[in-house]
């Protein structure tokens, strides 16, 4: 391989690692309430992110696809504009959504780390 194609190969590299740093892709992560409920943080960030990518990936970490959304970018009950306003004046676009499933059972789950009291103590 020659100087200039290798060169040009680097090159090539280096521009599609950084579209991909740029496009970002939605993700999400287990998340806990103050008072203990279960939520997940979802993140939609970088230039070619959306709320609709969000919004996709919220429905699918939710069984039924049903969810509330509590926050955006950290803000309490923010509309989608509000939180990009937020933002404005980054560079580099941050959408996150705090959200909640809603219809599913998670009783079975949260069962097995509860300590469940006598009826003479309680």
């Amino acid at each position: 391989m020659s100087l200039v194609a290798f060169r040009n190969t680097l090159r090539l590299l280096a521009c599609a690692g950084f579209l991909a740093l740029l496009a970002g892709c939605a993700s999400s992560q287990n998340a806990y309430l103050q008072d203990g409920r279960a939520a997940y943080l979802v993140q939609c960030n970088g230039v070619f992110g959306s709320w609709s990518g969000c919004a996709s990936e919220a429905a699918a970490r939710c069984s039924t696809g049903n969810y509330q959304v509590l926050a955006r970018n950290h803000l309490d009950g923010a509309s989608e504009a509000q939180a990009d306003a937020s933002v404005a004046d980054q560079a580099y676009r941050v959408r996150n959504l705090l959200v909640q499933c809603q219809g599913e059972q998670l009783a079975w789950r949260v069962g097995t780390f509860v300590r469940r009291l006598p009826a003479s103590e309680g």
